[in-house]
């Protein structure tokens, strides 16, 4: 499913990567493969470790013709040390102030349906949920 309003986000992919992105590392499968079957380079390699379907519909042909490389993963099977490098790394450039992640909704905990609804829709940012 291509959102409305993500062709500004097409285009400024394709001004960057004239010739397609390589890898792609995907937090929702189901949800943007339509947009990554869109952006990749022949031979890219997308790895995804969630899809909000289990089923999803896939763009087969785009794909295919891309010589698409899919990789699933299951964050269970990362070894120990593994785990702990990521964990490294991302403390690194949380605490360097580099990381920077958009926010569009705070919602306290009893509002999780709402929340939900706003990550199905398509929040431009996480939808977080207070203790």
């Amino acid at each position: 499913m291509f959102l409305t309003g993500s062709q500004h986000l097409l285009d400024d992919v394709r001004k960057a990567a004239p010739d397609g992105v390589d890898r792609i590392a995907e937090v929702d499968f189901a949800g943007h493969i339509e947009f990554n079957a869109m952006i990749i380079a022949v031979g890219a390699t997308i790895s995804s470790y969630y899809s909000a379907d289990a089923r999803p519909p896939t763009p087969y042909w785009p794909l295919g013709f891309a010589d698409t490389n899919l990789r699933l993963l299951g964050s269970h099977d990362f070894a120990p040390e593994v785990k702990a490098h990521a964990a490294a790394e991302l403390t690194a450039v949380l605490l360097d102030g580099s990381l920077r992640i958009a926010v569009s909704e705070r919602l306290p905990l009893d509002r999780v349906a709402i929340a939900h609804e706003h990550v199905e829709r398509g929040a431009p940012g996480r939808v977080l949920l207070r203790l």
